[in-house]
């Protein structure tokens, strides 16, 4: 019974607006942080991380360097996992 390898991971989430995320890593880290427009976060961790984006539309994501674009709808929350 083979469990998925946890890959190591790398997000970047950039601000295009206010924004408020909440994530939490498998190892059970769980941090709020605000960012405002133009500011970056990278998050370095396994692979099983939950985010809570409060606007959806306010950020960009990159993935292990692959960017993955806004995820969500300005406005709306939006809750991501990788």
């Amino acid at each position: 019974d083979a469990k998925p390898v946890p890959k190591n991971l790398e997000l970047i989430i950039e601000a295009l607006d206010a924004v408020e995320i909440e994530y939490l890593t498998l190892t059970g880290k769980n941090e709020k942080i605000k960012l405002n427009p133009d500011q970056l976060h990278t998050i370095k961790t396994k692979s099983g991380l939950k985010i809570n984006v409060s606007n959806g539309g306010a950020v960009n994501i990159i993935v292990n360097g692959k960017d993955i674009g806004v995820p969500g709808t300005l406005g709306k929350p939006n809750k991501l996992t990788y």
